[in-house]
């Protein structure tokens, strides 16, 4: 029933979602939940943040358990893909794991 409805909903929506996962600061892969999603309807994209911009067509970002700090640089990556222009409407998820080190 929800293979059918996911198989429903990608033939029916123009474009299907998009999440990106950010690498680059010893961030977890997430394979799991990028398969999860990617089964559900999305599109997951693994974006490296030390070295590219965040897709402008990526609806979400995931930093899943950063290990290092983000530079300057990369938190101002972040603020342009949030604000959007000024349009907004965009998504951040950060993750951490309770014994991760502040």
């Amino acid at each position: 029933e929800m293979l059918f409805a996911t198989a429903l909903n990608a033939v029916t929506k123009d474009k299907l979602p998009v999440i990106a996962f950010a690498s680059g600061n010893g961030e977890q892969a997430g394979t799991e939940w990028q398969a999860y999603l990617t089964n559900n309807g999305f599109e997951c994209r693994t974006v490296n943040l030390t070295t590219e911009e965040v897709p402008q067509d990526a609806d979400v970002l995931v930093l899943h358990c950063p290990t290092t700090d983000l530079t300057d640089a990369q938190i101002q990556s972040l603020d342009d893909f949030l604000s959007n222009d000024s349009t907004y409407g965009k998504n951040l998820i950060v993750t951490f794991m309770p014994s991760q080190a502040n």
